[in-house]
């Protein structure tokens, strides 16, 4: 599993699609994931309280520290709701 944040940088890319899923990304395909094409932000990977060690939620911020999307990540699997 590889996870791909692109929040940074100074520029927002007018051209990001709005659903990642299905794309090739330097020969690896998407099969989840979630965008906000044109939106500044931040995520955060978190372990799942009282869970197995192997559950993670990864959770995607606007710049007001609103959450707009959420992935559950368990071993090697993930669910973004798409």
């Amino acid at each position: 599993m590889t996870i791909v944040s692109g929040h940074g940088g100074d520029r927002l890319s007018p051209d990001a699609p709005s659903n990642p899923v299905g794309l090739v990304v330097n020969g690896m395909h998407i099969k989840a994931g979630i965008a906000k094409p044109r939106t500044f932000g931040f995520s955060m990977l978190e372990r799942t309280p009282d869970a197995a060690p192997d559950r993670w939620t990864i959770t995607d911020y606007d710049t007001h520290g609103q959450p707009f999307g959420r992935c559950r990540i368990e071993g090697r699997s993930v669910d973004c709701g798409n």
